[in-house]
């Protein structure tokens, strides 16, 4: 299993504290690739807490899986794929 640490993210933003990301990516039989990732969303406001937590299940992990299938169709049609 490896880690792109190239992938990791930190913003805060909308009143959270921090975004953290990871992305590991394990080789599979016939050139495949599993991809997993993993997100903290950190929020210090008691007051905004339930936002963030709904604003991370509803948002949030939407916005992960479309992420993820656009990397897949680059990935499919052998696109080139940078990042720093």
């Amino acid at each position: 299993m490896s880690l792109f640490s190239g992938c990791r993210y930190y913003a805060p933003s909308i009143g959270f504290e921090k975004f953290r990301g990871e992305w590991f990516t394990t080789p599979l039989q016939d050139g495949k690739v599993q991809v997993r990732y993993r997100y903290t969303l950190f929020s210090k406001s008691i007051v905004f807490y339930p936002l963030h937590w709904l604003f991370t299940k509803l948002v949030w992990r939407n916005y992960m899986h479309h992420a993820l299938e656009n990397i897949r169709k680059l990935a499919v049609n052998k696109a080139p794929y940078l990042h720093e």
